[in-house]
Formats: C-alpha cells, structure tokens, sequence
C-alpha cells in the first residue's frame, strides 16, 4: 500500500506581508536569514536529504521564535510552528521517532496556546500526528487524530470543502493498512463525491483515489470491479499528463495482477508489458521496479507452461537483484526458488536443486532455522528429490519442513497440511498407499480444528476450513490413493466406495465455492 503523503507543501502556507510597524527588537536581517534557510531545507528535502532539511528547517523556526516572541505576531508565530513541524516530518523520514512525535506534540501545544483551538494550523498538525502513528502501524490511534482533523475543517471551512479531501483520503488508507476494506473504500467514495463537488474530479488527486478504489476492491477480491476503476485511473491520467505519468506504471502493474487473479494470461501480460515499457522509459532498466515486473512477466508465463520464456524473466530479475541488493538479500533468494521452479518443470533437476540450495543458505542465514521461508525452502528441495527420483532425501526434506511448521504453527495450519500433501505423493509414489493415505488424513487434520479422527476411512464434514484450496488438494489426493489400493483384491470394493465418497465430498465443496462466489 501507498505510505500516507507528507506533502511539504501542505505545510508551505503563503508567506505573510511584511508588518509596517513593528518593535525595535524586530530584526529584518533574521526574518530574511529564516526565510533562506526554510530555502534551503524545501531543497534538500525535495532531493531527500533529510539531515540537511531537518537541521536548516531547525535554524529556520529558531529565528521565527525569536522573532514571534518579541513581536507576538501571529504571522510570525504561524511560521515558526510551520517550520517546527516540518523538522519533525523529517525526523520521521529519518526513522527517528521519539524525536519526530516530540516536534509534533510540541507544535501541537504552541498552536493551541498561541493561535487557538479553532485553528487551520492546528487541525494540519492533528492529520500529521495522524500520519505519524499510520506509519507506526497504531491504527486506532492515527484515526482518532484525523478525526479531530477533520471535525475542526468542517467547523473552519463547512462539511463540503476541499479542504477536507487530505482527511478523507488519509482515513481511507489508515482503514486499508488495517486491512479494513470496507470502511477503506467508504471513506475513498466520499473523497471522489467532495472532488466531483467541488468540480475537482478531472485532477491528479482524482486519478489517486481510482487507483486507491482498485487495491480495494483487488484485496475484497472483486476484481471485475478493481479493473474498472483502475482503467478509469489509466483514462483519467492519461487525459492529464499523457503517457508520461510515473502512476501509470503502478496501475497497469496493479490491472495486471487482476487479471492474473482471474486467469486472463494474456491481458495480465499485456498490462505487466506496459507496465515495464513506461517504466523503463522514465528510470531506466538497472532498478528493483523492473526486477519486479520482470518476475511478475516471469509468473504468468510459468503458469501458461512456457517455462523457458518464464526462465528468461526470473533470470532477469534474479541478475537485478544480485546486483542491486547482493547475493545474500532476502529478495534474491525468492527470485533463487523462482529459477529453480522452472529448471524443475524443464527437468533440469541438478540446477534446480543449486537454486534451491542457494535459496536455503540465504534464509537460514538471515533468519535462523525456524522460520516458514526456511520451511518452504525445504519443501522446494524435497519436490526436487522428489522429481528426480530421490524418494528417501525428498521425504527427508519434508520432514524438516514439518518439523518447522509444527513449532512456528502447532498442528492446525495450511503450511502443515501443505507439507502433509506432498508427503503422502512421495509415498504414493512409492506405491506405499496406506502411509500415503495416512499422510493425507494428517492433511484434512491440519485443516479443520474441529476434526482429529485419524481413521484414514472417515473423511470431515464441510464445516470451518483453513484453506478450501488445500481441502480439495487433500480429499483429490486421498480418493486417488484409495483407487490405487482397489488392486488388493480383499479391500477392492471398501476402497473403491471409500475413494467415491472422497471424491464427491471434494466435488460438493467445489460445487459451495462456486455458488458463493457467484452470489458476490
């Protein structure tokens, strides 16, 4: 998700006239030296050096105060507030907390005793406290300061004013970095329905809350209705500024991942493409932009079974990130299982095992053993083994996958079931159908808190399920193995019943998430 805007220029109000008449102690020199520090601060804010910022906003609202308090000028103690702020949003940015919040709260206090609680200034500074605690991930506590911010414009400025845009909009992320959509995309219609008031609905701030709209309904899983607000995005932008738009690479990328969502391989690509195209022309190749849309490229040609052209991509984002993050960054060692997934379908097993390999020793190096990037990591190399005819070291791996699992997770959790599954391949693979079967009662165990029966004859009912995928993958997998022990005369018709009612209880499921999923 977008990081909530700081918007400097929020902060960088209109600079006052020069009083005519002022005390003695009211020092030209300093209000001019202020005003070329406050310079030199938005400079190097804007080229992101926020230690220079913070320290020359710091001089600059030192001579404001100075001067406001020998003056008791509004004017004058509006600028130093403004710069005071300004020197917390950089500490911030910086990552320096304590320090941050200090200046906030400061600020906060100064206003309200020397400009009054009804104040713009005021309401600003409770939507960057807001900000603050956002970014902290204090989700409760951000809202209840955009809140006071908002209750204060509609008090200034009346309840169909732009000024309240910032303050709907920023609610509505807060709501979506707490994962609460549906309150998320109620506070993002009201910013569009202010913007359409106020005739502002053919703006870049406009376009925003279409893209912001679409990750909403991408992460409720409408996304049908993520498309068609993103491609109001893209038309809208590109009325504005062309093709040129550093956000049209974010939403072509973001109506790509819809229609990978859906299965549609071929507009994902086209989107994906348009994504790198617009990218590339902007900021170059050499960029973890491009590593991303490459392995995305690489994703939907994986899953259309062109494994080389998907090799192509994922070796182009892996070569990105080696030289950009290094050989031993978290990120590499994802790309390092990606080349490794396609040498597996291409059955080029020893490279993929190297890849997978690699991967492991990255993420035990940066995370210890337990951890499930660890877990997974084993599980890649036991469907290596697995693949290359190596049962006994596949199996091995799958164990110490579990093993992991089971600490990080007990025993209900998809990853368990997950590991469970491919357990019980490996020894169907084997033609030791009983332990497989055994392997995938464990499964549906995993799966449903509710259920703990380990007579591998009895199958669960419909009830809560953690994963419906891995259910199905399960009872699919279980019917099979029943099927297969139909060749021992003695059990024939037990087995074969047994693997029917299997089968059509995962059918039954099927059948449930279609229905609700068309009612949606």
């Amino acid at each position: 998700m977008k990081k909530l805007l700081f918007s400097m220029g929020f902060y960088f109000l209109t600079a006052a006239p020069v009083f005519s008449h002022t005390p003695e102690s009211f020092s030209l020199a300093d209000t001019a030296l202020a005003r070329q520090y406050q310079k030199q601060a938005k400079q190097f804010f804007s080229k992101q050096n926020y230690d220079s910022a913070a320290a020359y906003f710091e001089r600059s609202s030192e001579l404001y105060q100075k001067i406001a308090i020998n003056t008791e000028s509004i004017s004058l103690w509006e600028k130093f507030i403004i710069n005071f702020v300004r020197t917390g949003i950089c500490h911030q940015k910086l990552k320096k907390y304590d320090s941050a919040l200090t200046h906030f709260m400061k600020a906060l206090e100064i206003s309200r005793d020397k400009l009054g609680n009804k104040s713009e200034i005021v309401a600003k500074i409770y939507g960057q406290i807001g900000n603050f605690y956002n970014e902290k991930r204090q989700h409760s506590i951000a809202l209840k300061n955009y809140e006071k911010e908002l209750t204060l414009k509609e008090e200034i400025y009346g309840v169909s004013s732009p000024k309240l845009v910032v303050c709907y909009k920023n609610m509505g992320i807060c709501y979506f970095d707490s994962s609460h959509y549906t309150y998320a995309e109620k506070y993002f219609l009201k910013t569009l329905e202010l913007l359409k008031v106020n005739n502002q609905d053919e703006t870049f701030n406009y376009s925003d809350v279409l893209w912001l709209l679409s990750k909403v309904k991408y992460n409720q899983g409408n996304y049908e209705k993520a498309i068609e607000y993103g491609k109001q995005c893209v038309k809208l932008i590109k009325k504005l500024y062309g093709q040129e738009s550093a956000l049209l690479c974010k939403v072509y990328m973001d109506i790509g991942n819809c229609y990978y969502a859906v299965g549609n391989f071929q507009e994902s690509l086209d989107y994906y493409q348009q994504a790198l195209l617009n990218y590339v022309t902007k900021h170059g190749n050499r960029n973890l932009t491009v590593a991303m849309l490459s392995n995305n490229l690489g994703m939907v040609f994986f899953d259309k079974g062109e494994y080389k052209k998907a090799l192509d991509y994922f070796l182009k984002a892996l070569k990105l990130k080696i030289s950009i993050k290094g050989e031993n960054h978290i990120s590499t060692a994802t790309s390092l299982n990606n080349v490794g997934l396609c040498f597996l379908k291409l059955k080029r097993f020893d490279d993929a095992l190297e890849n997978f390999q690699k991967s492991l020793n990255i993420r035990l190096n940066v995370f210890g053993e337990i951890h499930p990037d660890v877990a997974a990591s084993y599980n890649y190399l036991g469907m290596a083994y697995d693949d290359k005819g190596d049962c006994d070291l596949a199996l091995k791996n799958y164990q110490q996958s579990l093993k992991i699992n089971k600490n990080l997770f007990g025993e209900n959790h998809p990853k368990i079931a997950e590991t469970y599954i491919l357990i019980g391949q490996n020894y169907a693979k084997q033609s030791d159908f009983k332990s497989a079967l055994r392997s995938y009662q464990n499964a549906l165990i995993a799966l449903v808190p509710s259920f703990s029966d380990t007579n591998i004859c009895h199958n669960p009912s419909l009830s809560i399920r953690l994963s419906d995928k891995l259910f199905i993958d399960a009872l699919i997998n279980k019917g099979d193995a029943f099927a297969d022990l139909q060749k021992d005369p003695l059990q024939k018709i037990q087995n074969l019943s047994t693997a029917l009612n299997t089968f059509e209880l995962a059918q039954k499921l099927v059948d449930q998430i279609i229905i609700n999923y068309s009612s949606t």
